[in-house]
């Protein structure tokens, strides 16, 4: 793909995600990641956190599509980082991806958990709540229409939700944004996965 399309083709998911910067009230946002194997949603949510900061968006909830691993912790350490450690945290439940049996995970995200372990509520992700849970307590509580939902990782937790409340999701969600490849054609990690 030429750098021009994929340039433009960021440049309308961020309008879709954050719309007009002439907009007065901040987007709400739900972040959906696996924070699995590498940095990029670490980079992702830092972002997200300097949108807020700028006033610009609203982060409503981090949720993780990983089981067995650190994600959750590394979103509480990020949240926390950028003073926001009361943001509600989920994890995906009963199926989807679960820990990284290469041990990837731990050596990347491993040394960060550890030296912020008092930031740390949910070491394993496993232990904190069902996303679908905080989706439905989030999303209950906003008006209609007014909530952009940003996947950044495998899809597990929105299929989850639309299988078990799509009429909450079509009230209350404006816009979802997922990171995955232009389907059906590509085959990209997060969207073949589930």
């Amino acid at each position: 793909m030429q750098m021009k399309t994929m340039v433009r083709i960021g440049a309308v998911l961020m309008t879709f995600a954050f719309g007009s910067l002439l907009t007065a009230a901040p987007v709400k946002v739900v972040f959906d990641t696996d924070m699995y194997t590498d940095f990029d949603d670490a980079g992702a949510l830092a972002c997200l956190h300097a949108l807020a900061d700028a006033g610009e968006c609203e982060i409503l909830a981090t949720v993780a599509s990983t089981r067995g691993s650190m994600s959750v912790a590394m979103c509480e350490i990020v949240n926390t980082y950028y003073g926001r450690p009361d943001i509600p945290v989920g994890c995906v439940k009963g199926i989807g991806v679960g820990e990284d049996k290469s041990g990837t995970h731990r050596r990347i995200f491993g040394a960060t958990v550890e030296k912020y372990a008092r930031w740390v509520r949910h070491r394993n992700s496993d232990d904190a709540p069902d996303a679908v849970d905080v989706y439905r307590r989030v999303l209950s509580t906003q008006p209609d229409k007014s909530v952009v939902i940003c996947s950044v990782g495998f899809l597990t937790n929105m299929r989850k939700l639309m299988e078990t409340d799509r009429d909450l999701v079509a009230r209350k969600v404006k816009h979802w944004v997922a990171m995955a490849c232009y389907y059906p054609m590509g085959k990209e990690c997060n969207s073949k996965t589930d």
